[in-house]
């Protein structure tokens, strides 16, 4: 069970069906729903595991506007909406060029200059993973730079934005396939 605070709700709703000042209203039971229930695991596990803004903002965003979307009365059908011109690649800029903070999705959204619903569907449409997926691709590229210039484990996941190691370790061997000690031993052996 969760309970979501209803600014949070009301917030998500009227990005979601232009309905400003309203609140969702669900008239029955949720039944069960197999990506409300992973959606709502992974914002889940982000906040438990302490990941960064972005991938603890999407993934509530996520959750809220797949709740809302499916079964909320009253909202009505997405829109088609057609984001403004390079919306997404100054949002992609600055990911690049801040990929190592903690950048928030309302940050985001805003240096696009979208609500953070629309940044979201836009962002997976024109790059093809989330926001903070991308984040994370830009921080591991850049890990595996350090590593292979011979910088320590610890300090390449502190310079590069996570968490802590174990986050860092987490993302890496997911990304990579392997630890970040076994890719800096492979890397060593090779030069």
């Amino acid at each position: 069970m969760a309970h979501i605070h209803p600014k949070w709700l009301k917030t998500v709703f009227s990005e979601v069906s232009d309905k400003v000042n309203s609140e969702p209203f669900f008239s029955t039971v949720l039944p069960a729903d197999t990506l409300l229930n992973r959606l709502y695991l992974e914002l889940a596990t982000s906040l438990e595991h302490k990941c960064s803004q972005l991938e603890q903002d999407i993934a509530l965003w996520q959750f809220l506007a797949c709740l809302i979307r499916r079964y909320a009365e009253d909202s009505r059908p997405i829109k088609t909406f057609k984001a403004p011109p390079n919306s997404i690649s100054l949002a992609r800029d600055y990911l690049h060029a801040h990929y190592y903070n903690n950048i928030s999705l309302e940050e985001l959204a805003d240096i696009a200059g979208l609500s953070r619903f629309h940044f979201c569907r836009v962002f997976r449409q024109e790059i093809g993973v989330s926001a903070s997926t991308y984040q994370i691709q830009l921080r591991i590229a850049q890990a595996r730079k350090l590593l292979a210039q011979g910088e320590r484990v610890a300090e390449t996941a502190i310079a590069t934005g996570f968490y802590d190691q174990n986050h860092f370790g987490k993302h890496f061997k997911r990304h990579v396939g392997t630890t970040p000690a076994k890719y800096t031993h492979s890397v060593a052996i090779s030069s």
